[in-house]
């Protein structure tokens, strides 16, 4: 379907003539012919400068009218006469003039007297023009009379929006998109307007505005998008507490294509004591140089990465060196305001703290697997960090576990979240995985305890929750790709560590499906197909539908707004307003096939501006600091969309983070809809 639309001013004009000649008949008793539906040929548009001109010509000689005297005369006295004359010439009594230039003017003179002859006059002639100017000239004759002749004219400047018309910018504002209003036949311009309306609803003039169908091509290129994908390893010690620096995290995106980060804080100096002032600023610092960059972390602390007696050997040795669990606590309470913060630019807060590398096995205080199982007293200190850290962080950034028997034995069950619970504030659906071995054994050192009941548990469990981490030894053929990619997919991986393992990843390069796990991880959002509205007048309420397929391994782990835009395509003018869509319950498998319709309506404020207008979407940051920023908006896996000579149009708009799907035309001629409207376009600032 085209998305132009017919060039209405000329049946615009004759319409608008129509309805003041047969407003003038009705108000003789007479009746009024119905325009003819091709009133807007060749013909009639060739032959409407002369009517024009013997029209202004007439319109031109001398009425006098006095309004003030009270006689009232009838032309046919007290008797109705009603005279049914069919001549068979084609007289069209309208006035069209269209020039060529920036503006369409279109005048209507029309001179009345109050008379109760009907005269039902049906002239069909070829010769407009003569008619035409005999018809003005005898209403146009020096006339002087007592009675109450009216007299109105109008004359109606319309925009006309299917030219390409360079509008003043300061003139539109002033104008409000809207035309002066004029007395026609004692009825203003607007009340004229609705009735040209409900004429062209019934005639046909003027198409009711039909969704246009668009289609959208994916892209296969690999995308730099928030809280997803290959993230780099940056760790921070506090015997040597060194900042990241913009320049720094401004690599990660240019030269590594990546924009998430491993932010692990190591806390050796302060396991006996609380943290100074100077650790907390340097961590405030970190996430203000993450924002400006356009980058977001996983984050973790501990208090180790060795042993104290075997700092080189394998495997550690008592003690491990993290700290106990009362300044644990303390620390956690110390962060709680920077995690609120600085939520903005954290996609997950690992639980960490216990143990070397915060990865709660060797711990000196919670419970040494190498002096046995774990107590009940060692369960429950556990639970109170976690515990501590839920509170501490603020929903819905989840809390990653080490492993799955962690987080089934905290909340006391081996059911996965329920789908109504899922993305909630319940401690099941706020409690997350990461696999910092994945593939490297039958075991995977300690991940699974029982892979035959823990795998589906894990893939329904994360259907709702993230998963990362990253890869830590060679186990051919398991960690080749086939096995990678499909447990991949099968336990919605959002992010991995693109420095560890090396020979893992070496072979995933050779074997060929690095490309794959690039584009893959995480989400991977695409348009397929959206039904647009074409056209439609200020106050009304527009239906949009759009569909959206992801390809990637997991939905997106956190909110985003997703916004529809109507850009003014002369003056830039904004409208926003947020459509009704969870991209996070975009899960790729076989239940929710990664699919997501949206079926909504939106209401166009009365005072918005008449013309044409761009529709975009941006998926944007919730967060107001990020919000307006392109590097945090989420880039759909299109190339473009298809035109109506099927040409792909360019989407992406990298200095604002929006796509442009299609466009409309905001007219007053449009027929009004009575659909009711789920929200509402706003003026963005």
């Amino acid at each position: 379907m085209s998305r132009r639309f017919p060039r209405a001013s000329f049946r615009r004009a004759h319409l608008l003539t129509a309805l003041v000649v047969a407003t003038a008949l009705i108000g003789c008793g007479g009746k009024a012919k119905k325009p003819d539906k091709d009133a807007s040929s060749p013909a009639d548009v060739q032959a409407a400068p002369e009517i024009q001109s013997a029209t202004d010509s007439a319109a031109a000689t001398d009425t006098e009218t006095d309004s003030a005297t009270a006689t009232d005369t009838e032309t046919a006295t007290d008797t109705e006469t009603e005279t049914d004359t069919e001549t068979e010439t084609d007289t069209e009594t309208e006035t069209d003039t269209e020039t060529e230039t920036d503006t369409e003017t279109e005048t209507d003179t029309e001179t009345e007297t109050d008379t109760e002859t009907e005269t039902d006059t049906e002239t069909e002639t070829d010769t407009e023009t003569a008619t035409e100017t005999a018809t003005d000239s005898a209403t146009a004759t020096d006339t002087e009379t007592d009675s109450a002749t009216a007299t109105d004219t109008e004359t109606a400047t319309d925009t006309d929006t299917d030219t390409d018309t360079a509008h003043d910018a300061g003139a539109a504002e002033d104008a409000k998109g809207t035309t002066d209003t004029v007395a026609v036949n004692g009825t203003d311009a607007a009340s004229v307007a609705d009735t040209f309306d409900a004429l062209c609803a019934t005639d046909g003039c003027i198409p009711k505005p039909k969704p246009v169908d668009v289609v959208f091509k994916a892209s296969t290129g690999p995308l730099l998008n928030p809280e997803r994908g290959w993230y780099r390893h940056k760790a921070s010690h506090s015997h040597a507490i060194k900042p990241l620096t913009v320049s720094e995290l401004a690599q990660v995106r240019v030269q590594h294509a990546m924009s998430l980060i491993y932010r692990i804080w190591y806390l050796q100096k302060w396991r006996e004591s609380a943290l100074p002032k100077s650790q907390l600023d340097a961590i405030i610092k970190d996430f203000a140089a993450m924002r400006t960059a356009g980058i977001k972390a996983i984050v973790r602390f501990a208090y180790t990465k060795e042993s104290i007696t075997n700092p080189t050997g394998w495997p550690p040795k008592p003690p491990y060196g993290d700290a106990t669990k009362p300044v644990i606590l303390q620390h956690i309470a110390q962060l709680a305001p920077l995690f609120k913060a600085n939520a903005d630019v954290i996609v997950a807060v690992q639980a960490g703290f216990i143990g070397i590398w915060g990865e709660w096995y060797y711990t000196t205080h919670f419970g040494d697997p190498l002096k046995g199982p774990y107590t009940a007293a060692n369960w429950k200190d556990r639970g109170d960090v976690v515990d501590a850290l839920l509170a501490a962080v603020p929903h819905p950034l989840t809390i990653q576990l080490r492993t799955p028997l962690y987080k089934t034995t905290l909340v006391g069950s081996t059911t996965p979240v329920a789908a109504k619970a899922c993305l909630g504030k319940s401690k099941v659906a706020r409690l997350s995985h990461h696999n910092d071995c994945f593939l490297a054994s039958a075991t995977v050192f300690c991940t699974w305890a029982n892979a035959a009941k823990q795998y589906p548990y894990v893939a329904a469990d994360t259907r709702c929750v993230p998963i990362g981490g990253e890869t830590c030894n060679v186990n051919a053929p398991r960690t080749d790709c086939k096995t990678a990619m499909a447990e991949l997919a099968k336990f919605h991986y959002t992010f991995l560590n693109s420095q560890y393992h090396p020979k893992v990843l070496a072979a995933w390069q050779t074997q060929g499906c690095t490309k794959t796990i690039t584009n893959r991880l995480g989400y991977r959002l695409r348009l397929v197909s959206a039904a647009l509205p074409s056209a439609h007048r200020p106050g009304d309420t527009m239906r949009l539908v759009l569909k959206l397929q992801n390809d990637g391994y997991a939905a997106p782990v956190l909110p985003r707004n997703l916004r529809l835009f109507l850009r003014n395509t002369v003056t830039g003018k904004l409208w926003r307003a947020t459509l009704p869509a969870d991209l996070r319950t975009m899960v790729p498998d076989a239940i929710g096939k990664g699919q997501l319709s949206i079926n909504t309506t939106v209401a166009l404020p009365a005072s918005m501006h008449l013309g044409k207008y761009d529709m975009l979407v941006r998926l944007e940051d919730p967060a107001p600091k990020l919000a307006g920023r392109p590097e945090f908006a989420i880039r759909l896996a299109n190339s473009g969309y298809l035109d109506d000579n099927g040409a792909l149009q360019p989407m992406w708009d990298a200095k604002t983070g929006m796509h442009k799907v299609g466009a409309m035309t905001v007219s007053q001629f449009s027929p009004p809809s009575t659909e009711k409207a789920a929200t509402t376009l706003v003026a963005v600032p």
